[in-house]
């Protein structure tokens, strides 16, 4: 284990106590875990010396990718620093450096880079809550259930896939699906309030360029409803944004 100090990384703002332990009460977890990966370019003089190859594709000219590393890195919420770190090269896969041990009675927060069905499975069985970004081509499955912005359940979409439901034009929806034999994920989704199309600040050219991947939030968890609302797992993924890591 590799810990660091504090002031690695900085608060934008800060739950208060009292709320922080409302949350890991209900969601009966001890902790709150943020994990991310950061690439960083190296030195040309550094190629071949140890395991650093760029992620990226050749250049224009023919020359090869810079060097690089990136590091995995779990950051804790309640001790407020960061307690696992891995070094690889840049071209590694994230989902295999999750510190997932570590994890157990714990929440996880992750962005779309950590979307993998057999990484949400393994977490699952250890007794993690999850929450991870996801994209619209990402989420597949066949309805279990399925509620509104106003929480009104939509039975007419039981048993039906995922791409039924998602031309909906609700701020929120909330949505159960089944993408295994045994595997069962809440996918929900928000307006994205940043969006050009969903802004009335922009103009009209500019919302017909915005595609569908941008105009929605998604969010993978096995949190369920009764633990926390829809709007409540939103403002649980805001907690990744008010901690900035190094980079």
């Amino acid at each position: 284990m590799v810990q660091f100090g504090k002031k690695a990384c900085k608060h934008k703002e800060r739950l208060s106590d009292k709320t922080l332990k409302e949350i890991l009460r209900k969601l009966s977890a001890r902790d709150i875990y943020f994990v991310d990966g950061c690439e960083i370019t190296l030195r040309e003089s550094t190629r071949g010396k140890f395991h650093n190859k760029g992620r990226e594709r050749k250049k224009l000219d023919g020359r090869d990718v810079a060097p690089a590393i990136k590091l995995h890195v779990l950051y804790s919420y309640v001790k407020r620093t960061f307690t696992q770190i891995d070094i690889t090269e840049a071209v590694a896969d994230e989902c295999q450096h999750v510190f997932a041990e570590e994890l157990k009675g714990c929440v996880l927060i992750a962005d779309r880079g950590y979307i993998s069905e057999e990484l949400e499975e393994s977490l699952i069985r250890l007794g993690v809550k999850v929450i991870i970004k996801g994209r619209v081509n990402m989420v597949s499955g066949t309805i279990v259930e399925a509620y509104d912005e106003n929480h009104n359940k939509l039975d007419e979409y039981k048993g039906k896939r995922y791409g039924d439901i998602k031309s909906r034009n609700d701020e929120f929806l909330d949505v159960t699906v089944q993408t295994g034999k045994s595997h069962q994920i809440r996918i929900v989704r928000m307006l994205n309030p940043n969006c050009k199309s969903t802004r009335k600040d922009t103009d009209e050219d500019a919302k017909k360029q915005e595609k569908e991947e941008g105009r929605y939030i998604y969010l993978r968890t096995n949190i369920s409803m009764d633990e926390l609302s829809i709007e409540k797992i939103f403002q649980m993924y805001r907690f990744r944004g008010t901690i900035e890591f190094l980079r």
